[in-house]
């Protein structure tokens, strides 16, 4: 049991880290992690992270400071029973699951002076008249999709908007169709979810003014746009647009690597700017239960840094 006692503290506290130092720092005193009845608790102005089933941990104290490097008082302004009843009163309207890896690797794949100019839009994607969604494969020659009953196999337009060669294999993609006297031709316009999160980069600024187009990916690469058809509830389904800081949301998204945990679900409300949840789904009881509240960006606002 010792040996467990060494081995997982500091993992822990080492996953806790960058978020508890680097989103309070004109509080040093701050920088910790507080725990209570076999949970972590990292607290900043805009987020909160839970982290459950630490049992293998004996805290010396309720803090853990960073900065004096031992166990200390909870220093915040605030009891950690109002922390509690801040999170618990939360409320939220639906869900979408994502792989956490491919969660975390978008977000990586940007250069961090990138990041840091940059914000991760959620979205919910409404089908258009005309719309068709497709998965393509590779049929020995070329990619194609048929379906059952089907005359004609679909193959893609050589003036496709996303070219055949970029295609990747059994990924959903929104199409507009063509019928020709040997095939029907696809415009493969973009990657396809029922949810898609795209990381927007803004040199000069992030500008609210084309809301519209944002949300609809309209300029996002398709290598900085996940999707997902796993969504809750499935009928009636609606999501708001949500903006998340990219830099803040990749650094909070790498503690769910102290899970073994495959996927993670994002909670959301029914504003805007309601508080997100992101939680891993845990896949045995003995994995830690990993939860962050995150507040999201005001897009009601005028032109932002990122």
């Amino acid at each position: 049991m010792e040996n467990k006692i060494v081995i997982q503290e500091p993992q822990i506290l080492d996953f806790l880290l960058r978020p508890a130092v680097e989103y309070n720092p004109p509080a040093n005193s701050y920088w910790g992690v507080a725990f209570r009845d076999n949970k972590a608790y990292v607290v900043s102005g805009t987020f909160c992270i839970v982290v459950e089933g630490l049992k293998d941990i004996k805290p010396e104290g309720e803090f853990f400071s960073f900065f004096e490097n031992k166990y200390t008082k909870i220093p915040w302004r605030i009891s950690l029973d109002d922390v509690i009843a801040r999170i618990s009163s939360f409320e939220f309207t639906g869900s979408v699951a994502f792989p956490i890896t491919n969660f975390i690797n978008r977000l990586g794949e940007l250069p961090q002076d990138k990041r840091k100019k940059s914000r991760v839009v959620f979205a919910q994607t409404f089908k258009e008249d005309g719309d068709f969604f497709l998965r393509f494969r590779h049929n020995g020659q070329r990619l194609e999709f048929k379906a059952p009953g089907m005359t004609k196999p679909v193959w893609i337009d050589n003036m496709s908007f996303i070219p055949e060669q970029f295609v990747k294999l059994d990924t959903p993609y929104r199409c507009k169709l063509r019928e020709a006297d040997e095939a029907i031709y696809a415009n493969v316009i973009e990657p396809y979810g029922k949810v898609r999160m795209g990381i927007v980069y803004s040199e000069a600024g992030f500008d609210p003014k084309n809301l519209e187009s944002v949300h609809k990916m309209i300029g996002i690469p398709q290598d900085m746009i996940l999707c997902s058809n796993a969504i809750a509830p499935v009928e009636n389904f609606y999501m708001p647009p949500i903006h998340i800081d990219a830099t803040m949301l990749y650094d909070l998204s790498k503690v769910l690597l102290a899970s073994k945990s495959k996927f993670v679900e994002m909670h959301f409300g029914k504003e805007f700017k309601d508080f997100v949840m992101f939680r891993n789904i845990k896949e045995m009881d003995e994995d830690l239960q990993i939860t962050i509240f995150v507040a999201p960006l005001d897009i009601s606002y005028g032109i932002q840094r990122r």
